[in-house]
């Protein structure tokens, strides 16, 4: 689209949804209502942001979508416009009127089917700012065409579009308009462009007369729901959207000559469930038996759901087929709402219109319609400011799904200017004043009225409201009265309300000298008071005071209240009496705590009557007291009231201090002591300023509060007096010490030295009346006199150290050294082993270890004492297998007391004299070729657990064949093999043995081997670096020995030809063998250089 600019301002439309559920019924145009895009569009000329579609040529066709004031959807250059399905469209231009330039959308399609009817169906809808309508919209199908858009901007007006739909479309306010045109494939189609296909002369534009800004220069349509599908016989027309259950009305269908209807056929009207569905749920609304187009009565039964979804499709019996469901949601209804309408007629020019919609029935929605245009969606809408324009009839619809119902009211506006009507009045006012109303018109009205609060109504146009009352605040409304109109205006009053709730009052009557106390009050918020009395007064408190009054205060007091302007007053009478003669307080204060406090008056009144008040709630009712055993909580004033018989009264106050004693005051120590410990003495008190004395045994004194005496004797225990003084009020206290004497230091003995794993046995020499209490190394302790610390180690070695406490008073701490030395212990030993042979000599030896001197040994064998054996060491021929000796050591010397120890036990073997034997078996055991490994196992006899093997070959030793198996492939025809063995048994008898001799049997007619068909060949040989072997079979084993028989190096053969490198052998002779593993073998002997 080229630079097209218009406003579009149109009612929403429902979408026209198409798709149905049957197979036939598939659209063969994917994307045909053009909601898949790859991006939003920004501008014009972008149909390629939708999937799938393109301009056909240089005519930049247009994509509708998201949100762009351009190319948005529903707003955008063109208009509004909300889309036939889903929220997208495409638009183009099919005419202008100085060029031949058009526009197409194009895109794939799925292939058509030859000889197949088809109808091509789109929903269009002409621009609002478009300035021509057009009859040549049309759809050209091609294959085997351009899949890309192509250069040039020229139409197709050479082009015959299988589809022609030659109707202008005009409708751009209400619903979209549904082409349909069908037609039979002649080809396989698989490409489809849309546009205006009409010539300079088949065009036919006409002017929409509602073209806008550069759009009212082309023919401009918005299209959308394109969609190809085999054709149905039945065409289905019906395009409403709203039906009320229970009403009469059409269903039009036409038909497309697809299928042939007989005579018997009737067409049925089906209406599908409430999901729009047909699978289930459908009902019957109408038939009509015809073979012919017309319409079918219908009447939806009232026992239908209510809903939004509803579809209908035509069905025919004879033959059987089939419409599509009609393109548009339908709401049925089952109940008819019931609505009325008002509104505020008739109103004058500049006045809003108010209009009122009332219905009993719930969940309806309303639509209002009316002069100028005027569309509302509200219940209750408001035209702002009338016009004469604005006459007439006002319709509300109100729906309730498909059923409607209908009220109308009718406006009536004056061409009477309401601007020149102004209502005044005097505000605000204070309460009681008068309320004066006034009102000034342009031009003298019919008549006139005021109404207001509390019900206030005047047919004056100036008017009055005397003795005002708060209530009567808010809006006066004037309204001036004319022929058709009436015009009105309203003043807001304030009437300030006077101080409410006011209270006045005095302390009369009063006595001379004392103070006149003035009380005023209100309930309001923001009250100023002032008072005015006697000898001027003046004063704006409240309370207001008059100190020391004399009888000329006696009289009136005028209290003025003021609250925002507005002024009340009232009036309190004062009197004022003669007090008495004054009086004079007096005590014996200040007294100490506990002391008793007096209380003086003295008055020359006749008649007189006292009060006393003090500290602590003290009350007494005689001219002079006394308060016993006196608390520092009695300090303060003491006021005596003198009362005469008027009344009248004269007082004073004595200030009393009882002074305190020192506070949680005692005396403490930290006795009982011990003789030498320090006597810590303690003055405790919370109180400050405190002087302290102390007084004691032995003439003991000190003014600290916490003295101390260092290395106190018994003679200074006994009472300590402690004297405390607080400005002059003094306290004592006594804390009685006990000194106890150090008991005797108790003589520490042991039974040191002490073997380990013995008992230390610790002894203390007794001390009348005292406990014990012991330590030693490794945190020892006990509190006994005689102690003893068990399974000594060498840990508990050290000073053993014991007190006796008489009174928890330690003596001096007697010491022992106590020796724990090493335990004595015996090992034993076998000499020369713990295994002989039969008949031997054993030799048991004894090695102790600290034993000191003086030891003693006792044998035992299998448990029991041999009788004589008490040395270090015994020996014996008579041991016998699994015989177990040990020791018993005794060493006197060692520790305090003798210790005796146990050594290990040995366990001897004692094996018999065996004769070793060796026998050899050969495998295999037959004649063999030459080459053939030849292998030998020896089995010995009472060989022992690791026997030595030396093989022989005719007599001479095989170097390196040790071990009790051997083979080689290279033996001669009568070689003999045997083998020697060296038995490693304990006791053999001989030590050696020699095995059997086997002679072997090799071929001796020379072959070195069979192989069947012709064999592998070997060269060069000798051989200097790379050995070949030609003529071989997958999988044949290649192996080089030396001519010990031992394998050099081993290979499965994987080509017909393989090559052993032989550079790192030394020079001689080798064995080559081969052996495919079905009966061939061979072996060549290989001489390297």
């Amino acid at each position: 689209m080229s630079n097209v600019i218009g406003m579009k301002k149109a009612l929403y439309l429902s979408a026209l949804l198409l798709a149905t559920s049957s197979a036939f019924a598939q659209n063969l145009v994917p994307n045909g209502s053009f909601e898949s895009f790859t991006a939003c569009p920004t501008t014009f000329s972008q149909i390629g942001n939708c999937v799938g579609w393109r301009q056909y040529h240089g005519g930049s066709s247009d994509y509708y979508n998201c949100t762009n004031s351009t190319v948005g959807a529903p707003v955008n250059a063109g208009g509004y416009q909300v889309a036939a399905e889903g929220v997208a469209y495409g638009g183009v231009i099919t005419y202008s009127p100085s060029t031949a330039y058009k526009e197409y959308l194009a895109r794939a399609i799925t292939p058509l089917s030859i000889g197949t009817r088809y109808e091509v169906s789109m929903s269009v809808s002409l621009a609002n700012g478009s300035g021509y309508t057009t009859t040549d919209l049309g759809v050209w199908f091609y294959d085997n065409g351009p899949t890309t858009s192509i250069v040039g901007n020229n139409s197709l007006t050479s082009i015959t579009p299988q589809i022609l739909y030659a109707t202008r479309v005009t409708d751009t306010t209400n619903n979209w308009v549904r082409l349909t045109a069908a037609f039979t494939a002649d080809s396989a189609y698989d490409n489809i462009v849309i546009g205006g296909f009409g010539s300079s002369t088949t065009t036919n534009p006409l002017s929409s007369g509602h073209g806008s800004g550069t759009m009212s220069t082309y023919a401009y349509y918005y299209i959308d729901s394109v969609v190809v599908k085999i054709a149905s016989g039945i065409n289905n027309l019906y395009a409403d959207s709203l039906i009320c259950a229970g009403d009469t009305f059409q269903v039009p269908y036409t038909l497309n000559n697809v299928t042939a209807f007989t005579g018997t056929n009737v067409f049925s009207a089906q209406l599908s469930n409430s999901s729009g569905s047909f699978t289930s749920g459908t009902t019957i609304i109408g038939t009509r038996t015809a073979t012919t187009a017309g319409s079918i009565t219908c009447v939806v039964p009232t026992t239908i759901t209510p809903g939004n979804n509803y579809r209908i499709r035509i069905l025919s019996t004879s033959a059987v087929d089939s419409s599509g469901a009609n393109q548009r949601d339908i709401s049925i209804g089952v109940t008819r709402p019931n609505v009325s309408n008002t509104s505020n007629t008739p109103v004058c020019t500049g006045q809003p219109i108010n209009l009122f919609a009332t219905s009993t029935t719930t969940g309806v929605s309303y639509r209002w319609t009316g002069p100028a245009s005027f569309v509302s969606t509200s219940q209750n809408p408001v035209i702002a400011s009338a016009t004469t324009a604005n006459t007439g009839d006002y319709i509300v619809a109100a729906r309730l799904f498909g059923c409607l119902a209908r009220d109308t009211t009718t406006v009536s506006v004056s061409n009477v200017s309401a601007a020149n009507v102004v209502a005044s009045a005097t505000t605000p006012v204070c309460e009681r004043d008068s309320i004066i109303l006034t009102a000034s018109v342009p031009t003298a009205a019919n008549s006139y009225s005021w109404s207001g609060p509390g019900s206030f109504a005047s047919a004056a146009k100036d008017t009055f409201r005397a003795n005002s009352l708060p209530a009567m605040s808010g809006d006066y409304i004037f309204s001036a009265f004319y022929t058709g109109c009436t015009i009105r205006d309203t003043v807001t009053i304030l009437v300030k309300p006077l101080a409410a709730a006011r209270t006045i009052s005095s302390n009369s009557p009063v006595c001379t000298g004392n103070t006149l106390t003035l009380n005023a009050g209100s309930s309001s918020t923001g009250v100023n008071y002032t008072w005015n009395g006697p000898n001027s007064f003046v004063s704006t408190l409240s309370p207001a005071n008059i100190n020391g009054v004399s009888p000329t205060a006696a009289g009136n007091y005028v209290l003025t209240y003021e609250l925002n302007g507005c002024i009340t007053k009232d009036s309190v009478a004062v009197v004022i009496n003669n007090s008495p003669l004054p009086v004079t307080a007096s005590s014996n204060a200040p007294v100490c705590e506990l002391q008793s406090l007096n209380l003086f008056c003295s008055n020359s009144n006749n008649g007189t009557t006292y009060a006393w008040t003090g500290p602590g709630s003290f009350t007494a009712a005689t001219q002079n007291t006394v308060r016993v055993n006196s608390t520092p909580a009695m300090s303060g004033d003491y006021i005596v009231t003198a009362t005469i018989s008027n009344g009248c009264t004269a007082k004073d106050t004595v200030t009393v201090q009882v002074k305190p004693l020192p506070a949680n005051f005692s005396a403490g120590a930290n006795g009982p002591l011990c003789q030498g410990a320090t006597l810590l003495l303690s003055g405790n008190t919370t109180s400050s300023g405190v002087s302290f004395g102390w007084t004691g045994p032995s003439s003991y004194s000190s003014s600290s509060q916490n003295p101390a005496i260092t290395g106190i004797l018994p003679t200074q225990g006994g009472n300590y007096i402690l004297t405390a003084t607080l400005n002059g009020c003094t306290v004592r206290d006594t804390v009685f010490v006990q000194v106890t004497p150090t008991p005797a230091t108790p003589v520490a003995t042991s039974n040191s030295p002490v073997c380990a794993t013995k008992n230390i046995s610790l002894f203390a020499s007794a001390v009348a009346g005292a406990s014990y209490a012991w330590t030693g190394p490794g945190g020892f302790g006990a509190n006994t006199q005689n102690t003893i610390r068990s399974a000594a180690t060498s840990a508990m070695s050290g000073t053993y150290s014991v007190t006796a406490s008489i009174n928890n008073c330690p003596s001096q701490p007697g010491t022992v050294l106590v020796n724990v030395v090493p335990a004595p212990a015996v090992n034993i030993y076998p000499s020369p082993n713990d295994s002989i042979c039969q008949g031997a000599n054993v030799m048991f030896v004894a090695t102790p270890n600290n034993a000191g001197t003086g030891i003693s040994y006792s044998w035992y064998r299998n448990n029991n004492l041999i009788t004589g054996a008490t040395g270090a060491n015994y020996n014996t021929t008579s041991a016998i297998d699994f015989d177990r000796f040990y020791c018993v050591m005794v060493a006197p010397n060692a520790c305090s007391e003798p210790f005796t120890d146990t050594s290990n036990t040995i366990t001897m073997r004692v094996f018999p004299w065996l004769a070793p034997s060796v026998s050899i078996t050969a495998n295999p055991t037959t004649t063999v070729p030459s080459g053939t490994m030849i292998n030998f196992t020896a089995t010995p006899t009472n060989g022992g657990n690791s026997p030595t093997y030396q093989w022989t070959r005719n007599g001479a030793n095989i170097v390196g064949a040790l071990s009790n198996v051997w083979g080689a492939p290279n033996l001669s025809n009568n070689d003999e093999i045997c083998v020697n063995m060296t038995s490693s048994y304990l006791c053999p008898n001989p030590k050696t043995a020699k095995s059997n001799c086997i002679r072997v049997s090799i071929e001796t007619t020379g072959i070195k081997g069979t192989w069947a068909g012709k064999a592998p060949n070997v060269y060069p040989n000798p051989v200097k670096d790379l050995l070949i072997i030609e003529g071989l079979q997958a999988g044949t084993i290649i192996q080089l020995n030396d001519v010990t028989g031992k394998t050099l190096l081993r290979k499965t053969a994987i080509n017909q030809t393989e090559t052993l490198n032989t550079q790192n052998l030394i020079p001689g002779n080798y064995i080559l063998l081969l052996d495919d593993n079905k009966g061939n073998r061979m072996q060549v002997k290989m001489v390297k250089e």
